[in-house]
């Protein structure tokens, strides 16, 4: 039996940008010689098997909010400029239902599911195609011989927040600012989270805080057909939202529904042409979006290149998991990404196959932390390929895919295509 003390060590190379941008071989040494092992650096427990991750994920023994009372950002805080960031960044995160435990994530879980209903994803799948056409359309018109896109910025980013923008309702004269302040937030995700990322992450919250309890106001006096409006006035057994827990919910939709998507795109999107001599079984090109095979497609690309690599748990009773022993408030990490490749639930993971007869990944978590929004990131990745590879058959790398910074949050800072001769 092994514990904190007795585990191996290993420090995940997360500042490494060749590890960055490709951790697989690295993943599959930890896998073969040290499936679970302690990063001194980061104070983290890691595992990387399907197994354990799996049943980690599942266990009510752990949980995504600290055991701990007083958070030890705020004590440790170097500055009251830093000590004030990270209380604001606290305030709006302890209204976040992801990162709660039951009852009150199940009380908030409840509501939101109440609002943001699949019927709801269904009625956006016209305007989530019609975004589609819209973003291709400049590239389309031009010179056949010049044709080129640079797809992260062309495509990948606006697409998501747009339809995260018409799903919440925030009119089009004030999307502007939506992506920056995603990127802002999300950078507190990071396991080495520098100070002025923290000050300038909490200045985005108050922001976009601010911005919300707006439209709060607005919708009170005005309804409208859109989830912010559907969030205001949800109840359950009379229960409702409140003010803070509407807008850290709008807030926390925006990020995952942003961010990972734009890195499930890109990264979706490189694996493909990357990798035509695995492509058996893709759709055709003229394959609706809304088939089987595209769904199939998805959720292969899903589990092949993961964009949310890592989750993290808190223990909350001792437990022993895969021979290691576990201690409450001990920190772990759920390295989805390496589950995801792990030959003894995936034959053959590093293939790239369309034709896998069953996909369990874990890119959108399991148990009650499940994602709620992997329908609505299904339906666009569904139509952005589908229309992709309708509208530009002939898409090809032109150079290599430039990973961004980072691990937790990971994807691609450019992603170069030539679309014709």
């Amino acid at each position: 039996m092994l514990n904190a003390q007795t585990l191996p060590q290993a420090v995940l190379p997360v500042d490494d940008p060749a590890f960055v941008a490709n951790p697989y071989p690295w993943l599959a040494d930890r896998r073969r010689e040290s499936p679970a092992f302690l990063d001194p650096t980061h104070g983290v427990i890691f595992f990387t098997r399907y197994e354990e991750i799996s049943s980690l994920l599942r266990d009510r023994r752990l949980g995504r909010a600290r055991p701990s009372s007083v958070p030890k950002e705020i004590e440790s805080a170097s500055t009251p400029e830093l000590q004030a960031a990270w209380a604001a960044y606290n305030r709006f995160n302890d209204n976040r239902f992801f990162e709660m435990e039951p009852p009150e994530h199940t009380r908030i879980r409840r509501l939101v599911s109440s609002a943001f209903t699949p019927q709801r994803v269904r009625a956006l799948r016209p305007r989530i195609e019609a975004l589609v056409e819209e973003l291709l359309a400049p590239v389309r018109g031009q010179r056949p011989e010049n044709r080129s896109m640079e797809f992260v910025h062309a495509f990948a980013e606006p697409f998501p927040v747009a339809v995260i923008a018409e799903l919440l309702g925030v009119p089009p004269a004030e999307r502007g600012l939506l992506r920056f302040w995603s990127s802002e937030i999300v950078k507190m995700y990071e396991l080495d989270r520098k100070p002025d990322q923290v000050i300038h992450s909490s200045r985005a919250v108050e922001e976009f805080t601010a911005f919300l309890n707006r439209l709060y106001d607005q919708r009170r006096s005005a309804p409208q057909d859109d989830l912010l409006t559907a969030l205001v006035f949800a109840q359950e057994d009379g229960e409702r939202l409140t003010r803070e827990e509407l807008a850290s919910t709008a807030i926390f939709l925006l990020n995952a529904g942003h961010e990972a998507t734009v890195n499930a795109l890109s990264l979706g999107l490189s694996a493909l042409l990357t990798h035509t001599e695995t492509l058996d079984g893709m759709p055709g090109v003229g394959t609706p979006a809304d088939t089987p095979a595209w769904a199939a497609a998805v959720d292969e690309l899903l589990r092949f290149d993961t964009p949310l690599p890592l989750f993290h748990r808190w223990v909350y009773e001792d437990l022993t998991v895969g021979g290691v022993e576990l201690c409450r408030d001990d920190r772990v990490g759920l390295l989805l990404i390496s589950g995801n490749r792990d030959p003894h639930r995936f034959p053959h993971p590093d293939v790239l196959d369309f034709r896998r007869p069953e996909n369990p990944h874990l890119t959108f978590s399991l148990g009650v932390h499940y994602c709620l929004g992997a329908p609505l990131a299904r339906l666009e990745m569904q139509a952005a390929f589908a229309g992709l590879f309708r509208r530009l058959p002939e898409m090809r790398l032109d150079g290599e895919p430039l990973f961004k910074k980072g691990f937790v949050i990971r994807g691609l800072e450019e992603l170069h295509v030539r679309l014709g001769e």
